[in-house]
């Protein structure tokens, strides 16, 4: 097992941008409207591109650029909400089609970035939004990521493969959307060698001493409200606040500064934190303030219930900024400097009535003991503590890595001291992915700013644990100790209390704490027991997301990676494999089972092969492997099948034509002006046969012109060849030469099936000879 020293203090350090917040609460996902009109523009696009190769009519031309320009502004929203949805429609996944060069302005294109990364944490009453940008040499794109997107700070130089999304978004800042599959396409670029996202180590910084801290109090036009004076909210930051983090590093942190207002910005109310920021900044220094001096900047306005949001607060870097929106005390500040600071959500794992096992979900604020969760400033946890350097770092308090059996004390975590604040206690190492899990185990008492827990006789009489896994800056997951609680009281007792134990199903080991009083713990670790076998969902990856467009009846193959999950105390186990494609398909698995050690992958590939008739469209193929020991364990994963059935073309209708002219004198047929194409496609004349009593050549208006031989008199004929540009139909023109050198007449009389009259096409010819 490796030795878990300065893991809590990596991955950190996230410098992000705040973008402007939607209306309402986070925003929906419910984006079926922009699918079916991604999809059904995708599919008229790729059809009318092969109409116009054929015959390259203009104003099948302009038709299509109307609707890739449609079809553009459309795919810019859905990626903002549903990125694979969006790579599912990209037309840059697509070798084999063959597109108008005079698109290529509004197509989407598979391309290489490098620049500066920026991230956005945006936090909302009922969830938040986590947002990533790039920053090129001449743009600025929106990331957006097809599965989980890595945890990396702002101010990384990296380089992202992407298919990017021009046109503006939701934010007004950004020119372009990059839409990236999975997080092995971003590169760290700096690294020995580069390494791919979640390889680098985030160093701490900004967390330690005096943090001077400017508070704006701004409103609006159509806005002026003032709800807190200069005074209370000068007290709420400097005061309050700064004692809050003076509390939680141990003396090693505090705000210091001034706050200045009101200030009324000229603009109506708005949620654009760009626009309240920089306006604030400019309103200020008219007053003489100097923004620069200080390290971070609080923008403080009236509540504007369209914005959603509470708060927002850069992550990271110095200087860092606030937003307020109508909040105006220590719980919101606490939480937003946390961010600035570099801190994620505090979690809770949710399972039933189990700790670790079965179904569990994950609750985003559900910390109940800590500030960056859901409980009115509360301390830190011990996790986010560490991250921030305020234990187990330098002259920090320490905190105990465990790895072996035996019996350990630890101070409260509240006072400052000398003694252990925590232990770190080693789990296992994921056998799939190599990192490693732990437990945190700390003593909370109703201390200073944890003064809320009085009367909490779970809290105070026992230990708050926590799960976590190496490298995941946002793993903090509190656990309930007492999962048959009630359900109101459910997360008011997660601790284990004094004199009961805890078993970790999957490593074995044995939580005790033994002994308490009202400034330390004593806990017992036994490394001892048997772990138990934890079978788990298995891990189901199918490559490519998407097939290439290809014509009915096509086979289709795709590499399918199935990943076991179990605990390392389980032996091998069979995964049963199976398959859903479209009626009347054909679908075939290499292998229909794998038997996989646990963390072990293996691979299979699947056929698929569409119905001869199927029609052109976007067909789902899904796989899923379900787990021998217990069918309900089951995981799956899905694939595109893109079917492009063959233009099809209707042949041109070519009409027989009648013409008489005088002997001896010329006629001009506009064989043309009676035929026709069942598609609308443009019709040329592309040969002509040789009449037996004279010549006939053709005009660059496509008519023929005919002329007699000598003194011939009587009929003559030939054929005529009309295309548009696929398919070709041939008529019969028919000539009667003779009479006296009147005007010709030339006329369509039957089709090639015969039945249609034809009118008077023209007049020709001239004064005969005599």
């Amino acid at each position: 097992m490796k030795k878990i020293v300065g893991i809590l203090l990596s991955l950190f350090a996230f410098s992000l941008l705040i973008c402007i917040a939607s209306a309402g609460a986070a925003p929906s996902a419910d984006n079926r409207g922009l699918v079916q009109a991604a999809a059904s523009q995708t599919r008229s696009l790729v059809t009318l591109a092969a109409a116009f190769e054929q015959n390259g009519r203009q104003d099948q031309l302009d038709t299509l650029l109307q609707l890739a320009e449609q079809r553009q502004a459309v795919l810019r929203q859905l990626v903002e909400v549903d990125t694979p949805a969006t790579l599912r429609f990209a037309l840059a996944n697509a070798p084999s089609l063959s597109l108008p060069e005079q698109l290529t302005p509004y197509l989407e294109q598979a391309a290489e970035f490098e620049g500066i990364l920026q991230v956005v944490y945006e936090d909302y009453p009922d969830g938040h939004i986590l947002k990533h940008y790039l920053q090129t040499r001449d743009r600025m794109l929106a990331l957006h990521f097809g599965g989980q997107a890595p945890g990396l700070k702002s101010g990384l130089k990296v380089s992202v493969n992407g298919v990017v999304f021009d046109g503006a978004g939701e934010d007004d800042s950004t020119d372009g959307a990059l839409a990236v599959e999975t997080e092995q396409q971003v590169l760290i670029l700096g690294l020995d060698g580069g390494g791919s996202a979640g390889q680098a180590s985030l160093e701490l910084n900004d967390t330690f001493g005096e943090q001077r801290t400017l508070t704006l109090l701004v409103n609006f036009l159509d806005q002026t409200d003032q709800p807190i004076s200069v005074a209370a909210a000068d007290s709420m930051v400097q005061n309050d606040t700064s004692d809050f983090m003076l509390e939680n590093s141990y003396g090693q942190t505090w705000l210091s500064g001034a706050t200045y207002g009101w200030f009324t910005l000229p603009v109506n109310a708005t949620c654009n934190s760009t626009t309240i920021s920089n306006e604030a900044n400019a309103a200020a220094a008219s007053a003489g303030v100097d923004v620069s001096v200080y390290d971070r900047v609080i923008y403080l306005f009236p509540r504007n219930s369209s914005c959603g949001w509470s708060g927002q607060g850069t992550v990271g870097n110095k200087p860092s900024k606030v937003w307020l929106n109508g909040q105006f005390d220590v719980q919101v500040v606490a939480h937003e400097m946390g961010h600035n600071f570099g801190l994620y959500h505090s979690h809770s794992l949710e399972c039933g009535n189990e700790v670790l096992t079965g179904d569990c979900t994950v609750g985003e604020y559900g910390d109940n003991l800590d500030s960056m969760g859901n409980r009115n400033s509360a301390h830190y946890n011990v996790f986010q503590k560490r991250r921030l350097g305020w234990l187990d770092y330098g002259s920090s308090p320490a905190l105990t890595t465990v790895t072996g059996s035996g019996t350990y004390t630890i101070e409260a975590q509240e006072p400052q001291g000398a003694a252990s604040k925590g232990l770190l206690v080693q789990r296992f190492e994921d056998a799939a992915t190599g990192a490693d899990n732990w437990f945190t185990v700390e003593y909370r008492q109703a201390i200073g700013f944890d003064a809320f827990l009085s009367g909490n006789s779970n809290v105070l009489g026992g230990v708050v644990i926590h799960a976590a896994v190496e490298g995941d800056v946002n793993s903090s997951r509190l656990l309930d100790l007492t999962p048959a609680s009630s359900l109101f009281a459910d997360w008011e007792d997660p601790a284990l209390a004094i004199g009961q134990s805890f078993t970790d199903p999957v490593s074995g080991l044995t939580i005790t704490p033994t002994w308490g009083d009202s400034a330390s713990v004593t806990v017992d670790i036994s490394y001892g027991g048997t772990a138990s076998c934890v079978p788990a969902v298995p891990s189901v990856v199918i490559t490519p997301g998407q097939s290439d467009w290809v014509a009915p009846g096509s086979e289709v193959n795709y590499s399918v990676n199935i990943t076991s999950n179990d605990s390392s105390a389980c032996s091998a186990a069979t995964f049963d494999l199976g398959a859903a494609v479209p009626a009347g398909w054909g679908v075939l698995l290499d292998s229909s089972s794998l038997s996989l050690a646990p963390g072990a992958s293996g691979s299979t590939t699947l056929r698929v092969t569409s119905s001869a008739s199927a029609t052109d469209g976007y067909y789902n193929v899904a796989v899923n492997a379900s787990h021998s020991a217990n069918a309900t364990l089951a995981g799956s994963a899905g694939a595109t099948y893109i079917v492009s059935a063959p233009a099809t073309n209707s042949a041109p209708v070519a009409i027989n034509d009648q013409a008489t002219t005088p002997e001896r004198s010329a006629v001009t047929i506009p064989v043309l002006a009676n035929d026709s194409d069942p598609d609308g496609d443009s019709l040329a004349l592309t040969t002509v046969g040789k009449p037996a009593s004279g010549s006939v050549s053709i005009n660059a208006d496509g008519s023929v012109t005919y002329s007699p031989k000598g003194r011939f008199t009587g009929t003559d004929s030939f054929s005529y060849i009309v295309s548009d540009g696929a398919s070709t139909s041939s008529a019969i023109v028919t000539v009667t030469v003779g009479g006296s050198s009147g005007g010709g007449d030339t006329g369509g009389d039957t089709t090639a099936g015969g039945g249609k009259g034809g009118g008077t096409k023209g007049g020709g010819g001239g004064k005969g000879k005599k």
